[in-house]
């Protein structure tokens, strides 16, 4: 009987230790289930953060292309008026570094925008640290563009930050003013002769500037090299004898001139008004003189325009005899009214041509072609 009940004993306790080596083992297994779960849940959700900020970066990305196309009438205006003041500026470096702030504008510094929503699902992304700015290259015309993407789950603290980098390159964009159609040409504008910021109201001088009419008499009245004459009135210089063999004389009145002298062998000699002009000798002009009159022109005496010399009426021209150089290059002489009172003349022209030889060049307003080789293009993200 105390056999049996010895044995009894010992089953008892084998028993209770083969449960506890099964509890152990079921609750090691248990702990690792729940280890492993846990895991998983924290693998699911940073891979969600993951997924939702690199949509996050794809969206952004469409967003500044958007905003590139929409900031483009601005930056065409910007250019325009910098381009306007200082014609020989880099205007597609212009144009960088103008975008660049239009960009900037939209995305302040320092500020984060409001969190967009992942439709069917809890989580969000979020913009922030978004940085515009020209290439540091003062030659080059590309934008590069820096900004935060934060993913994460609606309610969380953290989340997944990836940092985008991204590039626009404008060396395509053109000028329309120089790659499409001419403005035309308008009539002369008789002001290419500049005002002198200084003159005395004497012929003595290299510089002359009269506010009215000027009148002047005698021979030999003009310096004989280099002198620029300036009226806001009538010019008059008359005498009996001659203004022969002068060179680099420029003249401009608002109203009528009269050289009542010989001018021959008058070298880079220029003379404009919107008035009429009357030589009452000789004129014979070379080099590279120019004549622009916009009324009526009378040469009393012989007319000769040597080669690369120009001279251009607007209204009638009457001369005692004209001669015009025909060397290369030759000299020209161009007339929109009546030549020696007919309307038959090799030296008449059309309107349209009157302008184009004699006239201002209006340039196609300045105006960006952006053309559709340019894209914003994300060249690296950086996961943090």
């Amino acid at each position: 009987m105390l056999n049996a009940k010895s044995e009894q004993g010992y089953a008892l306790v084998t028993v209770l230790l083969i449960v506890v080596i099964f509890m152990v083992v079921f609750l090691s297994f248990m702990g690792q289930a729940f280890t492993s779960v846990k895991q998983n849940q924290v693998v699911e959700k940073k891979s969600l953060s993951i997924d939702t900020a690199e949509m996050g970066v794809t969206y952004y990305k469409v967003a500044i292309q958007n905003l590139f196309e929409s900031k483009q009438s601005a930056v065409n205006d910007r250019v325009k008026a910098i381009m306007t003041t200082t014609p020989t500026a880099n205007f597609k470096r212009q144009a960088a570094i103008v975008l660049a702030d239009e960009i900037q504008k939209s995305y302040p510094i320092g500020t984060t925008q409001a969190p967009i929503p992942i439709s069917d699902t809890n989580a969000t992304f979020t913009i922030s640290n978004l940085i515009a700015s020209p290439d540091t290259d003062i030659n080059s015309s590309k934008v590069f563009i820096t900004f935060d993407i934060v993913g994460k789950e609606t309610g969380t603290s953290s989340g997944s930050k990836l940092t985008a980098k991204m590039t626009i390159n404008l060396d395509t964009i053109t000028n329309l003013a120089n790659s499409g159609s001419s403005g035309g040409y308008s009539l002369p504008s008789y002001n290419e002769i500049p005002k002198p910021k200084v003159g005395c109201s004497n012929l003595d001088c290299s510089e002359v500037y009269i506010a009215g009419n000027g009148n002047f008499s005698g021979n030999n009245s003009f310096k004989k090299s280099t002198q620029t004459i300036y009226t806001t009135g009538s010019f008059t210089q008359v005498g009996t004898g001659n203004e022969n063999n002068k060179s680099n004389i420029s003249i401009h009145a608002e109203g009528p001139i009269t050289i009542g002298n010989n001018m021959n062998k008058a070298l880079n000699f220029k003379v404009e008004t919107k008035d009429n002009a009357y030589f009452g000798g000789h004129l014979d002009i070379y080099g590279s003189s120019k004549i622009q009159i916009g009324g009526n022109a009378t040469v009393a005496k012989s007319l000769s325009i040597g080669s690369s010399s120009k001279m251009c009426v607007r209204g009638d021209l009457t001369a005692g005899s004209i001669s015009v150089s025909t060397s290369n290059p030759p000299g020209k002489l161009i007339v929109y009214g009546k030549v020696n009172g007919s309307t038959i003349s090799p030296y008449r022209v059309t309107d349209s041509a009157f302008k184009s030889e004699c006239g201002t060049y209006i340039p196609s307003a300045f105006q960006i072609n952006w053309g559709d080789d340019i894209s914003t293009l994300i060249n690296n993200v950086d996961y943090k």
